[in-house]
């Protein structure tokens, strides 16, 4: 799996960027996906963030400002977006 997942993020980070970037890692329990997601991480200097059954929206952008730099992210769920997506269209090779 550590292998799929490098050839994945790999093809996101390196698509022509009129195409779009978003991929999904999935398969059943056991299999290694978080630790190649934790390695791909590593490797790739992507933000690193997991969802669980309580993360809410908020939470999520949260964790996502985060790791993507911001000390203590503040504001609406509107705000938290628009902030996210500023920091990361400025670095459009770092994945999440």
């Amino acid at each position: 799996n550590v292998a799929a997942f490098s050839a994945l993020i790999t093809r996101v980070v390196e698509r022509d960027l009129s195409l779009p970037g978003l991929a999904t890692f999935y398969g059943p329990s056991g299999l290694g996906k978080t630790k190649s997601a934790i390695y791909g991480a590593n490797r790739y200097r992507a933000a690193y963030v997991e969802c669980g059954q309580y993360t809410t929206a908020k939470s999520l952008l949260v964790s996502i400002l985060t790791e993507l730099g911001l000390t203590r992210p503040r504001g609406t769920v509107a705000e938290l977006i628009a902030e996210a997506i500023r920091l990361m269209a400025a670095d459009i090779s770092k994945p999440l």
